[in-house]
């Protein structure tokens, strides 16, 4: 049996009265490669924020290496967990390698300044996503896919054992895309890096994912393999659209809605 890394029970999260998550539990094994998927506003990322520890359930617990969450140190946690939000605020004109060495944080004094190798890390995370070339630009001055890679370079620089990533692809082209997934396996065969990523590209979820789990009106509708996942009667229900369409081929299932 796989070792469990991260593991989600009987979560529930309500922003106000309004319910979002609702009893969901969640295991995520150590080193595996996993996809988080479902419709706009079905509690993708509120789910991830609770498995990040970014706010707390208002029921259920998350525990991370068999220890509970939130009597994890931040210090300590950054270096266990990094989390890349689907947005950013970027308002300060810092250089792409700046922001990237701020994922080095949890490994300087508190007033300390960044060694070499800090610094080698840093620039080493934004080639293996394909953007060294913007470690001298403002943040500000880039596009936001470009921000997305940077933002990632800076998850990736804190060299944490798990990656939770917020449709970090999205605003991504083919090229970098590709080569963002391929960054994050070849972390996972050296040094058995455990992701788990939000998405709406079902496309993207080939099979060198373990798991994907779906999501439907706060609660998991479904996980299991991509190919047990991203099947039609299961879709259909997922993304409360009949009309939806899978076909298989090599590995990849694509997906499309009838019109």
């Amino acid at each position: 049996m796989s070792e469990i890394l991260l593991q989600a029970e009987n979560l529930a999260f309500a922003y106000g009265v309004t319910p979002v998550i609702r009893d969901v539990s969640v295991t995520v094994a150590r080193g595996s490669f996993c996809g988080l998927i479902g419709p706009n506003g079905c509690g993708k990322s509120t789910l991830l924020r609770l498995l990040s520890g970014v706010i707390e359930p208002v029921r259920g617990s998350v525990r991370l290496e068999g220890r509970p969450l939130k009597s994890i140190l931040p210090r300590e946690r950054a270096k266990a967990l990094a989390y890349v939000p689907q947005q950013q605020s970027r308002i300060f004109p810092f250089t792409a390698i700046e922001v990237v060495l701020t994922g080095r944080s949890p490994y300087t004094s508190r007033f300390g300044f960044e060694k070499e190798r800090d610094r080698s890390l840093a620039l080493q995370a934004l080639e293996s996503v394909g953007a060294e070339h913007l470690a001298m630009r403002p943040i500000t001055e880039l596009s936001g896919g470009e921000q997305q890679l940077v933002s990632v370079a800076r998850a990736l620089a804190q060299q944490a054992g798990l990656l939770l990533l917020d449709e970090s692809a999205a605003a991504l082209d083919l090229k970098h895309r590709a080569r963002l997934l391929a960054a994050l396996g070849r972390l996972r065969e050296a040094s058995n890096l455990t992701t788990l990523i939000v998405t709406h590209d079902l496309q993207m979820l080939h099979d060198g994912f373990d798991r994907v789990f779906a999501m439907r009106a706060g609660r998991l509708e479904a996980e299991g393999a991509p190919s047990e996942v991203l099947r039609e009667n299961v879709l259909a229900v997922v993304y409360d659209d009949a009309r939806v369409r899978a076909h298989r081929q090599d590995g990849r299932t694509f997906v499309w809605s009838e019109g």
